[in-house]
């Protein structure tokens, strides 16, 4: 099978395991709190997924062969006390087949083949988003997708993700993984997110993202980007972010990052969304132009935190867990590993301080971190710089100190201590 789209029909990616890995301890870390509850006091938040007494539906939008879809439902169904509907979709029929193969012949799942029409329909059924679509064999299943009465664990759908999702009733977790930019489907998947549920965003167009060609990224995200700026892989997040954020907003719902990364060859982001025009409007806000540490003026895009730290641990919880499960292949243990270690790197950056990090050049990030608090300071280690799987790579660091008082922390670290005596 191929390693990616193109030269054949299905593809799976051995270099996106990590992502795999990373979306299924996301999923558990979401969740782990149960039905969705809404924080209180009108400043947005909250916790858990889905309504109680609902099924929750998952969807793998961009599904291939179907690996992240399988998972889900070996991995994530049985921990979860409530029923799990979980929907790959691909437009290539072929792929299709190999995702319902790799389901129900090689790992032993219920699958239901579905194919989405775009048919009439009456108007409740319109207003509830609902799907009129048939099984293979021609058995109509219409109005809804998500009502399949014979309880199948995995649905295999062949239809355009971007019409599906309008179609179908809507999903509580939606990952987006279409190999290049998400940025064409993004609109449709924030218009039909319910209160509460999850977008996850994994863009492989790192060569917009990470500002290798800037006028791409200008003409698929409207964003100015520079790969001279050291801290191209961070603006590459908050465009992503931003380009949620913004079609969020655009049909009145906040979105509110809970994990964010940049690794060699992918973007990753999970948002979660929540209707309301006041929601909108403080999302909205946090769009903008941002000046860089080195002066760049990049954006724009998203200027809030890109981390929600209980989220991430949990979600590290997850990894963690997955990395010590009996039985997991040495390549799982690995993948599962390596997540884990990029949330706990994640989680190590301070949410609450601004976007864009300093270089701390000769000196010890830890010692710059350590005496920029003995002043007073909030302080951290970027997430952005380095190999992201790698606690303590990074030598950038994030502050809420002027670049003037960074500047002399620096000089001061690195300035040798006269000898005693």
């Amino acid at each position: 099978m191929a390693a990616q789209p193109g030269s054949s029909a299905g593809f799976y990616n051995p270099r996106m395991r990590l992502n795999r890995e990373l979306c299924l301890s996301e999923l558990k870390a979401a969740l782990r709190p149960g039905p969705w509850r809404a924080q209180g006091g009108g400043g947005g938040g909250g916790e858990g997924l889905g309504a109680e007494g609902h099924p929750l539906r998952i969807f793998d939008a961009f599904a291939s062969s179907g690996a992240l879809a399988v998972r889900i439902a070996l991995e994530v169904a049985p921990q979860c006390s409530r029923p799990l509907e979980v929907t790959a979709a691909d437009i290539d029929a072929q792929c299709c087949d190999l995702a319902a193969l790799n389901a129900r012949s090689l790992n032993g799942l219920r699958v239901r083949r579905l194919h989405a029409l775009v048919a009439p329909c009456d108007a409740a059924d319109a207003d509830a988003g609902a799907a009129a679509t048939t099984e293979a064999g021609g058995a109509s299943l219409a109005p809804r997708l998500a009502s399949d009465p014979s309880g199948a664990l995995v649905r295999v759908v062949c239809a355009d993700a971007r019409a599906l999702v309008h179609l179908a009733s809507p999903f509580e977790y939606a990952h987006l993984d279409p190999f290049g930019s998400c940025a064409q489907h993004i609109d449709g998947f924030a218009a039909r997110a319910p209160h509460g549920g999850l977008i996850s965003l994994t863009a492989t167009d790192t060569s917009a993202l990470y500002a290798h060609y800037p006028r791409v990224a200008r003409r698929a995200y409207a964003a100015t980007l520079e790969r001279s700026d050291a801290n191209w892989r961070e603006a590459g997040v908050r465009v992503l972010c931003g380009a949620l954020a913004v079609a969020a907003a655009r049909h009145g719902k906040g979105m509110q990052p809970l994990h964010s990364c940049a690794a060699a060859h992918f973007v990753h982001v999970v948002a979660r969304l929540e209707r309301g025009a006041a929601a909108a409007d403080r999302t909205a806000q946090l769009v903008a132009t941002v000046q860089t540490p080195d002066g760049a003026a990049l954006g724009p895009l998203w200027s809030g935190a890109l981390n929600e730290p209980r989220f991430v641990a949990a979600a590290a919880e997850a990894a963690a867990a997955a990395e010590a499960r009996e039985g997991a292949s040495r390549e799982d243990v690995a993948a599962a590993r390596e997540a884990r270690l990029l949330l706990k790197r994640s989680l190590e950056d301070a949410p609450a301080l601004p976007p864009f990090s300093f270089a701390t050049s000769d000196a010890s990030p830890a010692a710059v971190v350590a005496a920029l608090r003995d002043r007073g300071f909030s302080a951290a280690r970027s997430a952005f710089d380095g190999d992201a799987s790698k606690p303590g790579s990074s030598r950038r660091v994030r502050t809420d100190a002027t670049a003037e008082v960074f500047a002399e922390v620096v000089r001061q670290v690195t300035t040798p201590r006269p000898a005693a005596g």
